[in-house]
């Protein structure tokens, strides 16, 4: 039987009754008996916690359940027609009848009024307060001369003992089958209310910010899991709690709530915890207004605008290579390597200086990997690939309308961008003059200011930059600022070309040719003394990235997975030994090793960008026109 409706009383005959009543019409509704009023309260709540979602009982009961229960309660209304036949009963008996009501405006006292109207002055309405508990009125009913006694069941044994014909009223069945058919009624508004609150909890704890909402007495109604989390308190802890008496006192809620004004953005503390919150008035009576409070906690904004960052920042923002990428065991390239550990823990500017090929990036990616920046953006400019006209809107990004073609909502910058972060500056001596004054008050101030915007934005960010240039010379010949120089040199690094660690020669080569075979899901490559040999012998203008292109090239022309001594030869290009310098070449013979060397790297450089000239332009640090130049000079199609 479904318990969601019940019927409590504590009248025998209503009891009885009530089983007859539902019987006849084949109605299924538990029926409860108490023998008391505690007892009645005790068997509500105990319903109510197996499910029970609607009480039906006589009225002063169904008052009580409405001070103990948030359940909807359904009085069954007494009829004046049960009065008329207990009195034509006992008259007919050869009784005068007193109706006993209870002070007050209850279905059955406005029962009885009404039956009493009816007839002579030989029916007479008595009154009691609730209170009364000696019914001094049943006595005062016998002096007056009346001899029977209508009224509720439990003055049955208060009438017997003051010699008075007791006649209860009995459970009309009309009404008791109304009750029936509102309660039905009130069960599917209170499903419906609840799965309204449900779906209205379920939509505020999916919010991760925590969501309270009160009345316009300041009651809290509502609270989310994001909010019970921040303030650490139980749901029903609060819950039909006044906010004040709450951990929520900490808010300031008092205009929002009586004025109506919305607060944006305020800061409040809770045990050491900062968070911002706002409020939302909803439309209210003069009294007050109800509100949605959003709280948000101040590491949650953090990780939210990092979150927003690392999703605008340009691809290739991820750093990859950490120290034991790096190969080589020469001393040379150990020591830098040493240096740069300690560089990377603090951060201070670091100034990378090397030939083009000995990787800096990688040393610049490996610091800020082993920083305490870790997990931050790693934001590469390359201060020689970005035309001048369009560089300093990329690196600090503009004002909506600050000039034709601008975003309609405005741009962050890269520095913006890498807040928190590490910002690597490669070819640094390329960046223009009238961009070197900008990007010092950067260093200096460590705020930008966006193109068309006269507000500072604050930033957190390490500078790592990197030339393969004489800076000090370039100071001298006025061509960079000195002033910039001494600040972005606080800790210099110098990383050796391989020149000066030929011995790392033979773990480089065997580096890049597995590596190489990985990517070509091929067998290994592996390659003959000899050809090592020669290796380990050449002069290598393009440092380690030109000895990486040689050996991609030879891996291409080996027919075999062995590479040779003539495949070797022929990757450089010459039919002569490349130890030898030849004889019948008009051109310097160093010169020309370098224009070979150079245009092997323009070729791999377009192979890279399948032929589009501005990517490889980029990719080796020079503008599209330099490249379309060199390529003309040294016939490359």
């Amino acid at each position: 039987m479904d318990n969601s409706i019940i019927f409590i009383t504590k009248s025998w005959h209503h009891y009885t009754a009530a089983q007859e009543i539902l019987q006849r019409h084949r109605i299924e509704l538990p029926v409860f008996f108490a023998s008391d009023v505690i007892d009645a309260v005790k068997i509500a709540g105990v319903q109510i916690e197996n499910g029970a979602k609607v009480l039906i009982s006589t009225d002063y009961l169904c008052t009580l359940f409405m001070e103990k229960f948030d359940v909807p309660i359904v009085p069954v209304k007494r009829s004046s027609h049960s009065f008329c036949m207990r009195i034509m009963e006992a008259r007919e008996k050869g009784h005068r009848v007193a109706l006993l009501a209870r002070v007050g405006s209850s279905s059955f006292t406005q029962a009885a009024q009404e039956a009493q109207s009816l007839f002579d002055k030989d029916v007479a309405l008595y009154y009691f307060k609730q209170n009364d508990k000696t019914l001094a009125a049943t006595q005062r009913i016998k002096a007056d001369g009346f001899t029977a006694i209508i009224g509720p069941s439990w003055i049955h044994e208060a009438a017997i003992q003051a010699g008075l014909e007791f006649l209860n009223v009995p459970l009309p069945e009309s009404p008791f089958l109304d009750a029936i058919s509102l309660a039905r009624y009130n069960l599917r508004i209170y499903q419906e209310r609840m799965e309204k609150e449900q779906l209205i909890s379920a939509i505020l704890d999916s919010a991760n910010e925590a969501m309270i909402a009160l009345d316009s007495r300041g009651t809290i109604i509502n609270i989310n899991r994001a909010a019970r989390q921040l303030f650490d308190v139980a749901t029903d802890e609060v819950i039909q709690q006044p906010y004040e008496k709450t951990p929520l006192s900490c808010l300031e809620l008092h205009n929002s709530l009586t004025l109506g004004q919305p607060i944006n953005s305020s800061m409040a503390t809770f045990r050491s915890r900062s968070f911002i919150y706002s409020t939302i008035p909803l439309p209210g009576s003069q009294d007050g207004h109800s509100l949605i409070v959003k709280c948000t906690a101040i590491e949650q904004l953090q990780e939210a605008e990092h979150n927003l960052r690392m999703k605008l920042l340009p691809r290739g923002s991820t750093p990859t290579k950490f120290f034991h990428n790096i190969v080589g065991q020469s001393a040379a390239i150990t020591q830098s390597i040493e240096i740069a550990k300690r560089y990377a823990t603090v951060d201070s500017t670091v100034l990378i200086s090397a030939p083009s090929g000995c990787g800096k990036e990688v040393f610049a990616q490996s610091i800020h990997n082993a920083s305490s920046r870790k997990g931050m953006p790693f934001v590469v400019i390359n201060c020689a690939a970005m035309p001048e006209s369009i560089l300093e809107s990329i690196l600090f990004g503009y004002e909506p309308g600050s000039f034709t073609g601008a975003r309609s909502g405005g741009k962050a910058g890269l520095f913006e961008l890498a807040h928190k972060g590490t910002v690597f500056l490669d070819e640094v001596s390329e960046m223009p003059l009238a961009m070197q004054g900008r990007f010092l008050r950067v260093l200096q101030e460590r705020e930008v200011m966006r193109i068309g915007s006269d507000r500072p934005v604050p930033i957190d960010i390490r500078v790592i930059a990197a030339t393969n240039r004489n800076l000090l010379k370039m100071v001298q010949d006025g061509a960079f600022r000195e002033d910039l120089y001494y600040r972005l040199g606080v800790l210099l690094l110098k990383i050796p070309p391989l020149s000066q660690r030929q011995d790392d020669v033979p773990a480089l080569t065997r580096y890049f040719l597995t590596t190489r075979s990985m990517e070509l899901h091929c067998s290994p490559y592996d390659i003959s003394p000899d050809a090592l040999e020669l290796l380990c012998h050449q002069h290598y203008s393009g440092n380690v990235r030109q000895l990486n292109n040689i050996l991609e090239r030879a891996m291409v022309l080996s027919p075999t997975h062995m590479i040779d001594l003539a495949t070797v030869r022929l990757a450089f290009d010459n039919a002569a030994d490349p130890s030898v310098p030849s004889n019948t070449s008009p051109e310097h013979p160093l010169r020309s090793l370098r224009s070979q060397q150079e245009a092997d790297e323009i070729r791999a450089a377009l192979s890279a960008a399948s032929g589009n000239r501005a990517k490889a332009a980029a990719m080796l640090g020079i503008s599209t026109t330099t490249l379309w130049r060199k390529m003309r000079a040294l016939q490359i199609q």
